[in-house]
């Protein structure tokens, strides 16, 4: 059925119904004519209780903001370090989703360089994170629905206040959510982990890209982008609590920048020879420059004298701060059981309407027809493909779970992404262990080449109903046993 994004805002166009609004994605997606608003929403980029109108405000400001940091680095293109961060971050630029018709044309397109600016700018203004390999996949899809620079930066900043950890050289949070997936692989496949570890794989280090870029390559690249809002969504709401800062303090003791990818912290032979031979056999078919065109984006704009200084905090993740999920899991299991449930699914188009990068602020008003929201009775995402392999009955004693992390904690406080990631793993179970079977040679290397084959290939439709069905039964589970735990 058709509803408006307007019933989660007040008179104002305060959202006052955020958990609703995750809610909502959760079971269907993001109208793709929405996504530009509510993306700005899903990645905290406001601070709450702004009404409309200051939000406009806030985003033309940041967007201020912005320019200024990029003109401040712009203006100092010759300094040794500028060019060495803008030409590692010119060489991954380069390749970052060039075969997607936003990022089509020749080396120096608008928004490849949109691209280098972006990550130059982050990387010279949070020197303790600086710039690392995959960066560019988590802004890519966030500049595609942007479809603007400035914005994007803002929305990049924002998502970074929770990865910059996964870049972190001490590499705890990726060994964390390693350990955790391990975890779940061996409570609910076993068969499957037994195997891991017969060739060396418990670690689960061979899932390093999917946690690393939160499955964006895994996917078709529209596919990923309603995968990447629908993960978004199972997060709880952390807006800042006064400005997103767009930099990093310049008071704090700043450590030396991390140039290098955590990948090459992980103790595994993911990336063999052979394989870098082929990329190199690639990268011959067309030679590129190796040095980032700073002239080509020269900006005539001057560093402001008085620029604004951001003094927000990161808040840390309050536990039971994931109630909104954990409430839901009935209905989600009853929609899921129920092959879609009913409601009327001839919809029509959402409504078109300006967006926040417009003067006219119109959208923000108190009518409810202002803005078109589709949601439908339950996500047309999910169909019944079966239970995966849960019961999801929590008075059956025979219940598959074992003691695992809260879901604040689990996954380093991402816990769905484990469950799509156990997904991925569980469609491939079957051809896995048959060729583990019939090829007793097969190892580590033939285990990551399977899933080097998979990517972009994997069905959005499937893995996420069955993501659902195992996050929905795992919040189940924890929510039964804390009940029944002594007060």
């Amino acid at each position: 059925m058709m509803r408006n994004f307007g019933v989660f805002l007040d008179d104002s166009g305060r959202l006052v119904k955020a958990e609703e609004l995750r809610l909502r994605i959760y079971h269907g997606g993001v109208e793709p004519s929405l996504r530009k608003v509510v993306w700005r929403l899903l990645l905290n980029v406001f601070p709450a209780e702004l009404t409309g109108e200051e939000r406009l405000a806030y985003i033309k400001r940041k967007s201020t903001e912005y320019e200024q940091l990029r003109a401040k680095w712009q203006a100092k293109a010759d300094n040794e370090k500028v060019k060495n961060v803008s030409n590692m971050v010119w060489k991954d630029a380069l390749r970052t989703d060039r075969t997607h018709k936003y990022f089509e044309g020749d080396d120096d397109n608008p928004r490849t360089i949109s691209l280098l600016n972006i990550l130059t700018t982050y990387a010279l203004t949070h020197p303790r994170v600086s710039y690392c390999q995959g960066m560019s996949d988590i802004a890519s899809p966030i500049l595609v629905v942007m479809d603007n620079e400035a914005q994007t930066y803002i929305c990049f900043c924002a998502i970074m206040r929770r990865l910059r950890h996964n870049f972190s050289t001490d590499g705890l949070a990726l060994s964390t959510k390693f350990r955790h997936l391990a975890m779940l692989v061996e409570q609910l496949e076993p068969d499957l982990y037994q195997y891991f570890r017969s060739i060396d794989a418990g670690n689960m280090f061979f899932c390093y890209r999917w946690i690393l870029l939160e499955m964006k390559r895994e996917f078709a690249f529209d596919d990923a982008i309603t995968m990447l809002e629908v993960m978004w969504s199972s997060l709880p709401p952390q807006p800042p609590d006064i400005d997103l800062p767009l930099e990093d303090d310049p008071d704090d003791d700043v450590s030396l920048p991390n140039m290098t990818s955590p990948m090459h912290m992980m103790n595994h032979n993911h990336h063999d020879n052979n394989r870098s031979e082929k990329r190199k056999q690639k990268k011959k078919k067309q030679p590129r420059a190796t040095t980032s065109p700073i002239d080509v984006v020269t900006d005539d704009k001057k560093q402001a004298t008085n620029k604004h200084l951001a003094t927000a905090t990161t808040t840390n993740p309050i536990r039971n701060s994931f109630e909104f999920l954990r409430n839901d899991f009935n209905s989600l299991l009853r929609d899921m059981k129920g092959g879609g449930g009913g409601g009327n699914n001839s919809d029509t188009a959402a409504e078109k309407y300006d967006s926040l990068d417009e003067e006219d602020n119109s959208m923000f008003g108190c009518e409810e027809d202002e803005i078109g929201y589709k949601i439908k009775s339950s996500s047309p995402l999910l169909h019944n493909h079966g239970n995966g392999g849960i019961d999801n009955d929590q008075n059956n004693p025979q219940s598959p779970w074992k003691p695992l992390p809260p879901p604040d904690e689990f996954g380093y406080g991402h816990p769905f992404l484990l469950f799509v990631a156990l997904a991925l793993l569980s469609e491939e179970r079957d051809s896995l262990l048959k060729s583990a079977r019939s090829d007793k040679t097969s190892g580590y290397e033939e285990l990551a080449m399977h899933f080097d084959k998979l990517v972009r290939r994997h069905s959005p439709r499937k893995t996420l109903s069955k993501a659902m069905k195992y996050f929905a039964s795992y919040l189940q589970n924890f929510a039964a046993h804390n009940h029944s735990q002594p007060s």
